[in-house]
């Protein structure tokens, strides 16, 4: 993906005479923008992660040794719905519940906390084909644009993704060799809701130079730039100014 991204944006004129971009990334999109500065660092003018942290390239994320430190710091195992998403068959659990994946994905962190993080919790939530609460901010608009954008090929392309990269921690060891820059080189801002229970601790100053951080008031949630939109998007707003 990452060389995908760099080829679309030489293409476009974006690679050449020392252009760069704003990258910003929320959950996934994070991970993949680690990748990004690490590997393309003159591509990224500024960069802005959401919710979770900078992670450095050709580091292993074992779920077995983060465990007790997730448990000592947030209370509970935050990456445990990841041994149902790891198996390769996941996919068509995911496929014949959308409704009720959709509506405990997008409910709030307590219920994220207690239904969908632990070992074992989201699988049986969607066995029973359990319905959620919606957050205030979920509209019908937003609901018909996820349903449309996984009709055709549901989530077995999605969870290859996910697979190759914490299942089988596919370019992990590439990485490593490769020996990238763990320190980011451009400005960094780092967004999460003043009250997310399932934000990851972290010290992403250690790794930038220029960091900043901001605390989203009005949102309360891991989906901060839905919740928070305009304050998120006056936030951005004023730090790409500066950059």
């Amino acid at each position: 993906m990452g060389e995908n991204l760099s080829s679309m944006l030489e293409n476009v004129g974006l690679r050449t005479n020392n252009k760069s971009i704003h990258v910003v990334g929320h959950d996934f999109g994070s991970l993949f923008l680690s990748y990004i500065v690490a590997k393309y660092q003159s591509l990224a003018r500024s960069c802005v992660f959401m919710s979770v942290p900078y992670t450095p390239a050709g580091v292993k994320i074992d779920m077995d040794a983060l465990k007790p430190m997730m448990e000592e710091a947030l209370g509970f195992e935050l990456f445990g719905y990841r041994r149902l998403l790891n198996q390769p068959d996941a996919w068509q659990l995911l496929d014949a519940n959308k409704d009720g994946l959709f509506s405990l994905g997008y409910s709030s962190d307590k219920l994220l906390i207690s239904k969908f993080v632990p070992p074992g919790a989201l699988e049986a939530s969607l066995r029973a084909d359990r319905q959620f609460p919606l957050e205030p901010w979920v509209t019908p608009e937003f609901k018909t644009t996820q349903d449309r954008l996984f009709q055709e090929t549901g989530y077995r392309g999605s969870l290859l993704w996910y697979i190759s990269r914490f299942g089988l921690h596919l370019g992990i060891v590439e990485e490593a060799a490769e020996g990238l820059e763990l320190n980011i080189k451009c400005p960094v801002l780092f967004m999460t809701s003043a009250g997310d229970e399932l934000s990851i601790p972290t010290d992403m100053e250690k790794f930038a130079n220029d960091y900043e951080f901001a605390g989203i008031k009005s949102s309360t949630g891991y989906w901060v730039q839905m919740e928070g939109r305009d304050e998120v998007n006056k936030v951005l707003a004023e730090f790409l100014g500066k950059k």
